[in-house]
């Protein structure tokens, strides 16, 4: 029955769904979660997660204004294979280990026993944090696309020009003394903060309403946002520069290094530059641990895991490559994409729209088409939003199991009717909500947000390869289906080196001379999610060392749908 269960194609279904559950039981679960995620829905979670649509929309800025062509392109293909060792070390284990706990599950049973409860622990809430942070910002683009496109349908961020009324002179020979500052801005629409608020918590609302829809549903949903992003994806690739006029040069495009604008921010080392402009590919390769947290709700988990993951990311190697390369090439103005020169750009500097903006400009006379052609990117941020609510709240569900988390009593239940933890659905979006109001009213808030998932996550994800490849982890570890034999080593080491490299950069500041507004906080927020973690654990009286044993075995409970035990949930409500 094995050699049948653990293909990547598997036909005998019911074969493959009773060798889960037997290895669900091994690891000490009762099968709660309903079992019906096909192989391609794990694929679907990761394309959606990572969703290139997102990822590059939401820092290409980031990549062009640090570094330019060359940290976009090349940085791009750099951080590739390390990320991809990163993900082989996870797909292993995702293998060995298919449960919905993920990371902090593997690495408990990888660490010795009597360092086991704290390791589990700090790792499990890194990864809870880094996800819901990675929700949160999920939401913040959402809405800052919506509010993008309002821009532009109402009149743009360009300001009016106040022209002389003489025939010979023309618009195109306008200047930025021309232009009519007294309103600082142009007649387009965008929300002040309290607007802004309430896009992003409608955001949150619609994507956990969706979420809270049958099984098979949100399944299907998953799966047509990798549709989704694989057709838009494409569409944007070959539609863009062939709609645009204007076009960069090879030369530009594939060897141009352009360090004046982090110069203005005080960054002349070009080395300085480059690490700093690799937040744009290392943002988008983070989210690909979905499939190992779908584990309990796939037919074929122990297969469909480890490939979910590594399908996901080679999506994202060429794919993502190949629109930014097509995105360089429609870049003929650097300052305006970014909105930095003196007459303000149409899009307010989010580069992605206003590439779209120019070239249905150029083309048509106007930038309507650059306005539809954002609803793809839309589409994609909302699919990968899906899916991300959707696999956060099985950690919750999963954490919750093993009583790491406030109430655990409440996100552990189960919906018999959508066959998933509703609760828990709404807990990881209100969750996302509070995490999101610094956000709205600081962009260093939000820039320290999106650091902090990137660094966050990177260090869960690689945390149990690394307790893999050293003595006793690797003693202690049983490999699953898939395995990676002796080359599990040299990939655990890079994987390992390159997130200790990664933490260091993005704590790095952006602009010298640093000063609270301008100030990376991300720094700061992951020494302060290790100390909230410790101190939690170590608190007196009602410390995590007194109760948190790591993962606990349902074997002998009652259905989780049940009330649980009394003092069990006085003493989570009184965390």
């Amino acid at each position: 029955m094995q050699d049948t269960a653990i293909g990547l194609f598997v036909k005998d279904k019911q074969a493959a769904l009773s060798y889960e559950e037997e290895r669900l039981k091994e690891m000490g679960y009762t099968q709660v979660l309903h079992r019906g995620w096909r192989w391609f829905t794990n694929v679907a979670v990761t394309l959606s997660s990572m969703s290139v649509l997102l990822s590059i929309t939401g820092s290409f800025q980031i990549g062009l204004a640090y570094g330019g062509p060359v940290v976009c392109l090349w940085g791009w293909f750099l951080v590739s294979v390390l990320s991809l060792c990163v993900a082989l070390g996870m797909a292993e284990l995702a293998s060995a280990y298919p449960t919905s706990g993920g990371m902090y599950y593997w690495i408990f049973e990888l660490v010795p026993p009597s360092v086991g409860p704290l390791i589990c622990w700090v790792t499990g809430w890194l990864n809870l944090l880094g996800q819901i942070a990675s929700l949160a910002s999920t939401h913040y683009f959402m809405a800052y696309i919506i509010s993008v496109i309002a821009l532009l349908s109402t009149g743009t961020a360009t300001p009016t020009p106040q022209l002389p009324t003489d025939s010979s002179f023309t618009p195109t020979e306008a200047k930025a003394g021309d232009y009519d500052y007294e309103t600082a801005y142009g007649p387009g629409w965008f929300p002040n903060n309290k607007q802004f608020m309430g896009i992003y918590t409608a955001c949150l609302i619609i994507t956990a309403t969706i979420n809270s829809l049958k099984f098979e549903h949100v399944g299907w949903i998953t799966e047509l946002g990798a549709y989704w992003t694989i057709v838009g994806t494409f569409i944007l690739i070959i539609a863009i520069p062939c709609v645009a006029v204007d076009h960069a040069s090879p030369h530009w495009v594939f060897r141009k290094f352009e360090g004046d604008n982090a110069a203005d921010k005080g960054i002349h080392n070009p080395f300085y530059v480059f690490i700093l402009g690799l937040l744009l590919p290392a943002y988008s390769f983070t989210g690909y641990d979905g499939p190992a947290h779908m584990s309990e709700e796939s037919t074929n988990a122990s297969m469909a895991a480890p490939w979910g993951i590594i399908m996901g990311v080679l999506f994202m190697i060429v794919v993502g490559w190949s629109w930014v390369v097509s995105l360089l090439f429609c870049v003929t103005d650097l300052n305006q994409v970014l909105g930095l020169n003196d007459i303000p750009s149409q899009a307010d500097g989010q580069p992605i729209a206003q590439i779209f903006w120019n070239a249905f400009k150029q083309r048509t006379g106007s930038g309507t088409g650059g306005i539809v052609m954002l609803l793809i990117p839309l589409g994609g941020i909302y699919f990968c939003a899906h899916s991300t609510l959707t696999y956060v709240s099985r950690i919750l569900f999963a954490y919750s199991r093993d009583r790491a988390v406030p109430l655990a009593w409440l996100w552990i239940k189960y919906n018999k009717t959508v066959k998933g933890p509703l609760i828990a659905v709404w807990g990881t979006a209100f969750a996302a909500f509070l995490l999101g109001l610094p956000m709205l009213g600081s962009e260093e808030a939000f820039t320290a947000i999106i650091s902090l998932s990137t660094i966050a996550l990177n260090i869960a994800y690689v945390a149990p390869t690394t307790a893999r490849v050293l003595p006793w982890g690797a003693r202690r570890f049983k490999p699953g289906p898939f395995h990676l034999g002796w080359a599990a080593y040299p990939i655990g080491i890079i994987a390992t080196l390159w997130v200790a490299f990664i933490v260091v950069v993005f704590s790095l500041p952006t602009t010298y001379p640093t000063n609270t507004n301008n100030l990376n906080y991300a720094g700061v927020t992951l020494l302060a999610t290790f100390a909230m973690s410790l101190i939690w654990y170590y608190f007196p009286v009602y410390g995590a060392y007194k109760w948190f044993k790591g993962p606990v075995s349902t074997l002998d409970e009652a259905d989780n749908s049940e009330e649980p035990d009394p003092g069990f949930k006085a003493q989570q409500a009184a965390l």
